[in-house]
């Protein structure tokens, strides 16, 4: 019978080690001209949350985590951990300080060294075949920004949900998801989000939103869910 061969993209998404979703995600990223910033992104979504939410100072994290936030994106708010983080990793090179940052920013040192660790490992296999990981641009320069959520949107298409009422979004196969009260689009969102899915029920993992085509961008958000009626989960998300 007929063989059938994966075509270059194909093999490409086989080398990678992770979620398939989250490898189209890359190769898309080469067409849109942000490789670097969806390896970032993708290595962030192949690990636990790294922002840490103790019961007894919930606020207070929201406060700190603030500082972070994009106001259009949960996925760019990832970058600003990011190059905050590896931006004072390459400067002080001092792991009392590193722990000193990520104990103030309410984030955690064992999940951003796992972070980092994915990120390398991912990097060094797109250079085996020859390509060019450019280093950070501004997250806020329009194109990139574009560009990152189009990639996004290539591996989670099937995550797309619109809005029923304030927080609660009607996704695929009838489920319903709840942004996150910890999100940054918590109150926000806009008509339409995709989400990364949902890890496990319960698992109290953020979800991380952005912006969709169709309307004008809004906050960030997180698709959690509502308690006891909806899974509690922390994913990644565009909203419009």
């Amino acid at each position: 019978g007929k063989r059938s061969s994966l075509t270059e993209r194909g093999r490409m998404m086989a080398r990678l080690p992770i979620d398939p979703r989250i490898s189209r995600m890359i190769i898309e990223a080469e067409r849109e001209g942000c490789v670097n910033e969806i390896l970032i992104i993708s290595s962030a979504l192949s690990v636990q949350d790294p922002r840490e939410r103790p019961l007894e100072s919930e606020k207070e994290a929201d406060k700190v985590h603030a500082r972070f936030a994009d106001p259009s994106s949960d996925f760019v708010t990832l970058l600003r951990i990011w190059n905050q983080y590896h931006g004072l990793m390459q400067t002080v090179k001092s792991k009392g300080r590193m722990k000193k940052f990520c104990r103030e920013n309410y984030l955690s040192i064992r999940r951003m060294r796992e972070w980092v660790d994915v990120y390398d490992q991912l990097k060094a296999i797109l250079e085996e075949p020859g390509w060019k990981i450019r280093k950070k641009r501004e997250d806020d320069d329009k194109p990139i920004y574009d560009g990152i959520h189009k990639s996004i949107l290539s591996g989670y298409l099937s995550n797309i949900a619109m809005r029923k009422e304030k927080n609660i979004y009607a996704a695929a196969r009838g489920k319903d998801v709840m942004i996150f009260p910890g999100s940054g689009l918590f109150n926000k969102g806009g008509s339409w989000i995709v989400a990364r899915p949902p890890i496990s029920r319960w698992n109290g993992l953020r979800s991380w939103a952005a912006a969709c085509a169709g309307e004008p961008i809004p906050s960030r958000t997180g698709a959690g869910t509502a308690a006891k009626s909806l899974p509690m989960n922390r994913s990644a998300c565009s909203a419009s």
